[in-house]
């Protein structure tokens, strides 16, 4: 559910990063991705990365949370990925 962005936790993150973006996601996150147009290949790219960026640090924060029972703030996610 994380990495979908099905949960309280990754659906702030979501919306964090879409302000930062200027962009909308649509559900579900992986066809989006493949349908989404943008006006240039640099646009494309930072969404792109910033998108990954996103997934990777749920997932991390999600693996912390599991084996240290540490939890960050979405806040501080969407910091390490920009």
């Amino acid at each position: 559910q994380h990495l979908f962005f099905d949960c309280n936790f990754s659906t702030v993150c979501k919306n964090l990063m879409q302000g930062w973006l200027q962009i909308q996601w649509r559900q579900p996150i992986a066809e989006w991705i493949i349908r989404w147009r943008c006006k240039s290949q640099i646009q494309k790219m930072v969404v792109m990365t910033a998108t990954s960026g996103i997934i990777y640090e749920i997932w991390w924060c999600r693996n912390q949370c599991r084996v240290e029972g540490f939890i960050q703030v979405p806040q501080l996610i969407v910091q390490n990925v920009k």
